[in-house]
């Protein structure tokens, strides 16, 4: 006689998964050559890394657990020398993410790398409209320029730009630190190539 299912005891597994959301082709930068034009050979390398105020921050799939990641500006990246950080997945409930991007400096011949440092700050929200989760660019600020001085908000749609200035084409025996010194200066373009052409002219009447 079968027992009564009054009887029988059951077990049950209840698994409760945390919901997630992607912020995708969100945080980029662009790098802007002046001075020559692109080399085959070029390769500009930027670092996204976690604010000190959040260390633990979510990474790029590619970085996971790691506290910084790196993506690479080649000749051919795309027409405009763009390149956008991984895809990054966030777990659901109001956050906020800072991160800080900056380029790293590189060894090619005359090139004064810039110095140019970003905030990106990322918040992780629920949406008004469909009441999922989502991750979004809230801010990016540009807290240092190419030569070093105080920056200003970025738009938060555009990537993050970063020029890098070939310093012999255009200033002779200058130095790029001096010639960076100048730009941080105010002095404009015009002023810049006065400046080179008089030191040239000065190089050619100490040969003369």
């Amino acid at each position: 006689v079968p027992e009564s299912t009054a009887s029988q005891e059951a077990t049950v597994i209840i698994t409760n998964t945390l919901k997630q959301t992607m912020l995708t082709h969100a945080i980029g930068v662009q790098k802007e050559l002046v001075g020559r034009d692109w080399k085959d050979s070029d390769e500009f390398t930027f670092k996204l890394k976690a604010d000190d105020s959040n260390p633990d921050a979510p990474m790029p799939a590619s970085c996971k657990n790691q506290s910084a990641c790196t993506v690479t500006v080649k000749r051919d990246s795309s027409d405009d020398h763009v390149a956008y950080f991984g895809d990054i997945t966030y777990d659901a409930g109001e956050a906020e993410y800072t991160y800080l991007v900056t380029e790293n400096a590189g060894n090619a011949s005359a090139m004064y790398y810039s110095q140019a440092e970003y905030r990106v700050v990322v918040s992780v929200m629920k949406d008004g409209t469909s009441g999922e989760w989502k991750a979004v660019v809230e801010s990016v600020t540009q807290l240092q320029t190419d030569y070093g001085a105080a920056g200003s908000n970025w738009d938060k749609t555009r990537p993050m730009l970063f020029t890098n200035q070939y310093i012999s084409a255009l200033t002779g025996r200058m130095g790029a630190e001096r010639w960076w010194q100048i730009a941080a200066g105010g002095v404009g373009v015009l002023a810049l190539l006065a400046v080179a052409a008089a030191d040239q002219w000065r190089r050619k009447k100490r040969l003369s």
